[in-house]
């Protein structure tokens, strides 16, 4: 409907004051096209579709710019390198998109979005090794790609859940898969802390900088080394703890980006994590 009214203002303009201001609003209700459109392409596992809707994004930004400063986000060069930035997200973007289009390695599986979730309020799941248990009614489905507040996670006051919560997926890999260089990457995960156990096994990854010692990430990408735990043509379980800390004023919690295997040809993109043996 929102193309249809623009393209009638567009017909509507009759002099060049008006024209400016409609194509001004073309600009913007492009830019949010592409942005929403980036969003569901990463959350489908389309990662290089993403990198190049935020290109475009890109060029509607300098448009825009040339036009009148601020009416959309421009990032300073100082900013590009932010990690909240446009420029930032479509670096990752095409990290992962490395990973599986055959430059730095070839796509094994893209996982389902939806996997088992089970919240741990009193932090009993590792003392009682939830990463092996049945996967019961006592979990639920959850979508990975979008934190758990906005998929209702939230008391009645609308604060979302904090404390410790899981995420268990079973899933195939072929009997015919080498399991030498097959990774598991883990699109990005908003936490206080983040734990992951393949088939029983804790395992290590490198943590990525963060403004918090200590703390990966909520925007970069894990990537595991699952080579030696996986099971070639038999299932297989993932699971993954995470932490998160009292709401503040941006609550989030959760994986929220689409994770996949895939077989390495090169260290991921980004920076090399520590080999994956089963953490002592």
């Amino acid at each position: 409907k929102l193309d249809t009214l623009m393209e009638s203002a567009e017909k509507a303009a009759n002099n060049e004051k008006v024209k400016e201001r409609v194509h001004v609003l073309r600009l913007t209700h492009d830019h949010m096209k592409l942005y929403l459109d980036m969003e569901e392409s990463v959350a489908e596992g389309e990662f290089g579709k993403a990198v190049e809707d935020g290109e475009q994004m890109l060029t509607i930004r300098d448009e825009a710019e040339a036009i009148q400063t601020g009416l959309l986000p421009n990032s300073p060069d100082w900013v590009k390198n932010f990690r909240t930035s446009l420029e930032w997200h479509m670096t990752k973007y095409q990290g992962l998109a490395d990973r599986i289009d055959g430059t730095s390695g070839e796509l094994v599986s893209m996982l389902p979005r939806e996997w088992s979730f089970k919240e741990d309020p009193e932090d009993v799941g590792t003392l009682y090794q939830w990463y092996n248990d049945p996967i019961d009614d006592s979990w639920r489905p959850l979508d990975t790609t979008l934190y758990w507040e906005a998929q209702g996670l939230q008391d009645e006051k609308g604060w979302g859940y904090w404390g410790k919560a899981w995420y268990a997926l079973d899933f195939e890999v072929p009997a015919d898969q080498p399991a030498e260089n097959l990774w598991l990457t883990i699109g990005a995960v908003y936490n206080d802390g983040v734990w992951v156990w393949v088939n029983g096994e804790r395992m290590n990854f490198r943590m990525d900088r963060h403004w918090r010692l200590g703390y990966h990430d909520v925007r970069t990408p894990i990537d595991i080394d699952i080579s030696k735990v996986v099971h070639p043509g038999e299932t297989n379980r993932v699971a993954v703890l995470v932490s998160t800390g009292m709401p503040g004023r941006n609550p989030r919690g959760g994986i929220h980006r689409r994770s996949f295997l895939w077989e390495a040809k090169a260290e991921p993109t980004g920076g090399s994590p520590d080999r994956a043996d089963p953490a002592e």
